[in-house]
């Protein structure tokens, strides 16, 4: 190993934040980054400051990939209880059918 099997230049680049959802990602693998570890966590990020963030994390998977759970929980069809999703994340259903509005 050596100081370049740990780096990838453009992870300080800002990303394109204007979709419906606002995250942007730079999907880095072993195959861009050779001293990746590739045995780690499932982790959640959100911004709750008013100014852009940069965040960098590392999951594990021999398949990685940005997965997304809002579209499936959310939008399915058909779709999910309001009284599950309610439970579930500990909403009012007031909220849930925001939630659910926005997809």
């Amino acid at each position: 190993m050596k100081p370049e099997d740990f780096f990838f230049q453009g992870l300080d680049k800002a990303g394109n934040t204007s979709n419906k959802h606002g995250p942007s990602a730079n999907l880095v693998s072993v195959q861009k980054i050779a001293g990746l570890n590739t045995l780690g966590l499932i982790h959640f990020q959100f911004n709750i400051g008013a100014v852009p963030a940069v965040a960098i994390a590392s999951v594990s998977s021999q398949n990685p990939g940005l997965i997304t759970i809002a579209n499936p929980v959310l939008a399915s069809n058909p779709s999910i209880s309001d009284d599950v999703l309610a439970k579930a994340f500990q909403l009012d259903k007031q909220t849930v059918d925001w939630l659910q509005a926005q997809f």
